[in-house]
């Protein structure tokens, strides 16, 4: 299925140990499966036309051999645990805007040089979690999406797969679960922190090539009570405002 994870320890210099989703551009054939992994390397899903050549000083020629046994959904001799630091919601400036139309550098004239009041966070979830808030870590995916209008930030809704490395934590808290299925709700005040805005050239990337970037960040604190009737369910919100020149 798409987006299940597939897991190897050995090949590939250990590229699939974590796991890796299978794509939406897999297919069945007359005769087996085709399944399609998209390669990452940092935050970035578009290389070169060498990218090639890039993956193999990386990973081997070929990096996946004929005949390579893959764990589906979980490692070998593992159950399927829930990983450490579960992105929730990612937010920053768009990097570049004019009249009030956001977008990527260079589809829009002006660098977006507004600031992001941050004002609360929001959690939603059924087992006691401690959240983090990451200043500008590496994504595993750059799928941005423009903010409703009047705004001019973009977010990333983060899916199960998501993953994220580096950045520097600026705040954590503990927000409680109801621990029987159901879903409480925590809320915490950001006001007291500083403001987000965007480096001084400005880019598409992550602060200095880019916008400040700020993901909500989960890890369960006790998983002995997850089970298949009683699953670890959380979410987020991010509210702000926006000083618009």
């Amino acid at each position: 299925q798409i987006n299940t994870l597939i897991y190897n320890s050995s090949i590939a210099n250990t590229y699939f140990l974590d796991g890796r989703p299978i794509d939406s551009k897999s297919r069945l054939t007359s005769s087996y499966y085709e399944a399609e992994i998209q390669y990452f390397e940092g935050t970035q899903s578009l290389f070169p036309y060498w990218y090639t050549n890039e993956i193999r000083n990386k990973h081997g020629n070929p990096a996946v051999p004929s005949g390579t046994q893959f764990n589906i959904g979980a490692a070998s001799g593992e159950s399927n645990l829930i990983p450490d630091n579960i992105p929730l919601i990612s937010i920053r400036l768009a990097p570049s805007v004019d009249s009030s139309i956001t977008g990527a550098l260079g589809e829009r004239e002006i660098i977006n040089r507004m600031s992001l009041a941050l004002d609360s966070v929001g959690i939603l979830t059924t087992h006691e979690s401690e959240i983090s808030l990451i200043l500008n870590p590496q994504l595993s995916t750059d799928e941005f999406q423009n903010v409703d209008d009047p705004s001019l930030c973009q977010l990333v809704r983060h899916g199960a797969n998501d993953r994220i490395t580096g950045g520097s934590k600026i705040l954590s808290f503990r927000a409680s679960g109801a621990g029987n299925g159901q879903t409480r709700a925590t809320n915490y005040s950001l006001t007291k922190l500083s403001d987000l805005g965007n480096s001084i050239l400005g880019g598409d990337g992550v602060y200095p090539n880019g916008p400040d970037l700020l993901c909500i960040v989960a890890n369960i604190v006790d998983s002995t009570g997850v089970s298949t009737s009683n699953p670890y369910s959380i979410s987020a919100r991010v509210t702000w405002q926006e000083s618009q020149a």
